[in-house]
């Protein structure tokens, strides 16, 4: 049996290298294919560059838009107004407009500043109401929201203006129909004066002869 043996041991000798070599070689011919193909088994570099980009500037897009949202820049202005609000009871108190300074200003100043005081009598008589149905009495109230400051009657501004307008073109055209007179009353005496000279001169020569 060892003679045997020996005889057969090259053959399986050279079979498993026939083996071996032909695993080597599918081996080799894998890793040969991953090289020559790299999105094969891989990551794409670029793919994966770009995806890294895009998430960078869409986290500075995001940034920027939360940084120019309207309430990120107005809260801090907003404090001062909040604090110089009056209020009463948890009502708000409305505060009255303030006239425009009288120095010539446009009728559509003064138009607006009486829509102004239209709105805040409103809110007046709606601060009112809120208050008699919580039945707080009225003597409670501020003195600004008190029944006793009602709504004066409204004045049309246009209208007095231009009838401001009128009175002064009326005063203005009087002016210049005195000033017309005074000159035609001067011509009336030096022309009496001329006649009365001429008769004077025209009696001594006549009476001389």
């Amino acid at each position: 049996m060892s003679l045997s043996w020996l005889a057969r041991y090259p053959f399986r000798a050279l079979q498993k290298y026939n083996i071996r070599a032909k695993t080597l070689s599918n081996n080799a011919s894998d890793e040969i294919t991953r090289i020559k193909n790299p999105h094969r088994g891989g990551q794409n570099l670029t793919s994966r560059h770009r995806r890294l980009e895009n998430m960078v500037r869409g986290k500075e897009a995001q940034t920027r838009r939360i940084e120019e949202l309207p309430g990120r820049g107005t809260v801090v202005s907003q404090t001062p107004n909040t604090l110089n609000v009056e209020t009463f009871r948890g009502l708000v108190v409305p505060k009255e407009p303030k006239p425009p300074e009288s120095d010539g200003c446009a009728i559509c100043v003064h138009d607006l500043y009486q829509e102004s005081l239209d709105a805040y009598y409103e809110s007046l008589a709606s601060l009112r109401t809120s208050l008699g149905a919580l039945g707080i009495p009225e003597a409670e109230w501020p003195i600004s929201v008190r029944a006793s400051k009602t709504s004066p009657p409204r004045t049309d501004v246009s209208g007095d203006a231009f009838a401001a307008m009128e009175r002064a073109l009326q005063a203005k055209r009087e002016a210049q129909s005195s000033s017309n007179q005074i000159p035609a009353q001067q011509r009336v005496t030096t022309a009496y004066g001329w006649e009365n000279v001429y008769e004077a001169l025209r009696w001594i020569f006549l009476s001389n002869r």
